[in-house]
């Protein structure tokens, strides 16, 4: 009884630590970790596009914002999957991981709002860039415009492509000596060009040094760090199941070894119990036979003494009539 109870406990306590080692030899980060990288991955793909639709939209190479919109919508969608739960139960299970990707959210929100105070400022910007630009050239086909309001309108193209403080002086003086009731529209939208281009090239500049990417950097960081130690862990607890699987096995052989020997010298002691058996038999056998043969001889015997016994008492009397 004693023995079976400490089997029965070495048992359970080897289930326990065989299944305490197979939990901590499967890493969390198997399940989600190629789609941590994805999304790390989409994240530079998306902010690198981000810039360069920014750049052409200034440049008026993007003459729409649906791309900068996209990249918006790629940025929010892949936070909510940060922030979901299956990542924060896994990938971002790891002490520090989940408060980098939430500071990582933020600055997105934040570019995110710039460019939307990009996309108002650059939209003013460029209207009157067009009608700047159109005025110019209609006032040189046709002549319809002072000689001094022809160059501040060259000028402010020439600002806009390449902001200098040659042309913004030059620019500044014309507006500051004023002009034509006519020319005032006009005028407005200059300095409108003036003071929103510097407005857009600081929102833009803002942007490319925000820090979402420095943020992002050390998720990147932080999450791959933390994947090689998962890892380095789970192989660990991998290779001591590994050994111990190695000592089941030898000692499941090991108790076959015993079972099979106990089965031979079973089967070796049913043999000779049987031999004994026989010989037992045998024995008996010929006890029984001695003995039936002793009986016959005892009976043959006391017929023979019985008949001795009548003959002597006939004789005695015929000779004694």
């Amino acid at each position: 009884m004693r023995t079976k109870l400490l089997l029965t406990s070495g048992g359970m306590l080897g289930v326990v630590a065989l299944s305490y080692i197979y939990l901590h030899s499967q890493s969390r980060y198997s399940y989600h970790h190629q789609r941590m990288v994805e999304l790390l991955s989409e994240s530079d793909e998306v902010e690198a596009s981000l810039t360069a639709n920014l750049l052409k939209s200034r440049d008026f190479l993007l003459l729409n914002y649906d791309p900068i919109v996209k990249n918006e919508q790629a940025m929010r969608a892949i936070c909510t999957e940060l922030r979901g739960p299956e990542l924060r139960a896994t990938s971002l299970a790891a002490p520090g991981l989940a408060a980098r990707a939430d500071a990582y959210c933020t600055a997105l929100e934040e570019t995110i709002a710039q460019v939307e105070q990009f996309k108002s400022r650059n939209s003013v910007l460029r209207n009157s860039v067009f009608y700047v630009q159109s005025l110019a050239s209609e006032s040189r086909e046709r002549g319809s415009t002072s000689k001094a309001l022809q160059n501040t309108l060259d000028a402010t193209l020439s600002y806009y492509l390449l902001p200098n403080e040659s042309d913004r002086a030059q620019i500044e003086r014309h507006l500051d000596a004023g002009g034509s009731e006519a020319s005032q529209p006009t005028l407005k939208h200059v300095r409108t060009i003036l003071d929103r281009k510097i407005e857009v090239n600081g929102l833009i500049r803002r942007i490319l040094e925000a820090p979402s990417q420095t943020r992002l950097d050390e998720l990147t960081d932080a999450y791959q760090e933390a994947y090689v130690a998962a890892e380095h862990s789970a192989s660990f607890f991998r290779s001591m199941l590994y050994w111990a699987s190695i000592l089941l096995l030898v000692g499941v052989l090991y108790g076959f070894t015993r079972i099979f020997r106990a089965a031979r010298s079973l089967a070796e002691a049913n043999e000779r119990l049987e031999s004994r058996v026989r010989e037992r038999t045998r024995e008996l056998s010929e006890s029984q036979r001695l003995i039936l043969q002793q009986q016959q001889s005892l009976l043959a015997t006391t017929k023979m003494s019985a008949l001795g016994e009548m003959a002597a008492g006939m004789a005695h009397e015929i000779n004694n009539p």
